[in-house]
């Protein structure tokens, strides 16, 4: 039992995680709450949970870094990424209230759009977080990995539209699991999505410094 509270057991060790997880979702929900600091925050916490997953430290000091100096074009991403799927949505809307010829085929193509949409995007922050480069530079890299990994692009899109999509379907079901997205839900799948991209990341990385080195 004493073994068990030591510091390096691993049930302390768990412990700390979890207090972690708790914390950084927490700080998240914190720094979203002005809505358009969305896409920051999600940056933020890529850059604390690729920190995490290295065992490095300084995880809160590193999310508040993080969240200031990629600001700016997190900000772009999120409303260039928000609009669109808005426009798309209304578009949705109005094409399943009205009686137009092939409305089905309509509804499918514009679905499987907005799907491919969420997909290119579910790698953006995750970029920002690790790497400098331009605004179009990070579309078009978000395109190619979204084509190249499509299975991560949709898994992750799943996770990041999750919450949106209950609020939508079952506002009740979303109040009941509230302790969830108030303590662990963004942590958790910010983490689960760190890994699925750090794989990719880590290949793009070797291979641009192994083209530096040519």
């Amino acid at each position: 039992m004493k073994q068990l509270f030591q510091l390096d057991s691993k049930f302390m060790q768990a412990l700390t995680t979890l207090g972690d997880y708790i914390l950084l979702n927490l700080l998240f929900l914190i720094f979203c709450a002005p809505i358009v600091t969305i896409g920051a925050a999600k940056t933020a916490m890529y850059r604390a949970m690729f920190e995490l997953l290295e065992d490095n430290g300084a995880l809160y000091k590193k999310f508040c870094k993080t969240f200031f100096r990629d600001f700016f074009p997190a900000m772009g991403m999120f409303l260039l990424k928000y609009v669109v799927v808005a426009l798309l949505l209304w578009m949705l809307m109005i094409t399943g209230a009205n009686a137009i010829p092939l409305r089905k085929v309509v509804l499918f193509a514009q679905g499987l759009f907005l799907l491919g949409w969420l997909m290119v995007f579910s790698n953006v922050f995750a970029q920002i977080s690790r790497f400098k480069s331009t605004f179009s530079q990070y579309l078009h890299n978000a395109l190619y990995i979204a084509l190249t990994h499509p299975l991560k692009s949709l898994l992750t899109a799943l996770m990041d539209v999750a919450p949106i999509a209950l609020f939508l379907l079952d506002p009740g079901m979303m109040a009941l699991l509230f302790p969830v997205w108030m303590f662990l839900y963004f942590s958790v799948t910010g983490n689960l999505s760190a890994k699925i991209w750090k794989k990719p990341f880590d290949y793009y990385i070797s291979s641009m410094e192994g083209e530096a080195e040519n």
